[in-house]
């Protein structure tokens, strides 16, 4: 099963599947680029599904410790807390390469 790992000595300390210098973020664009599973995976032969499983949990428990963050910080920022599951955070997809 691969895991994620990081390691300062290693693609600058970024997430990366263990094993490998396939970083989460690498992956995370590549999805979010359109490619498939399969063609990531053919890209990158030392990866596997559960790395790509493996990085979409790292990224869905990163947005959860940040919008925990952000909800439970201490107002030390003057900025009012907002009701439980509003958080404005503004996100815009990349653009895809047509």
């Amino acid at each position: 099963m691969q895991k994620i790992v990081s390691d300062s000595k290693i693609m600058m300390g970024k997430p990366v599947i263990s094993e490998t210098r396939i970083t989460v973020e690498l992956i995370l664009e590549k999805l979010a680029a359109g490619e498939t599973p399969e063609q990531i995976l053919e890209a990158h032969p030392r990866l596997s599904y559960e790395g790509i499983k493996a990085a979409l949990a790292f990224a869905a428990q990163a947005l959860k410790l940040i919008q925990n963050w952000y909800y439970y910080r201490p107002n030390l920022l003057g900025i009012p807390s907002q009701p439980p599951g509003i958080v404005p955070l503004v996100f815009s997809p990349p653009q895809v390469q047509q």
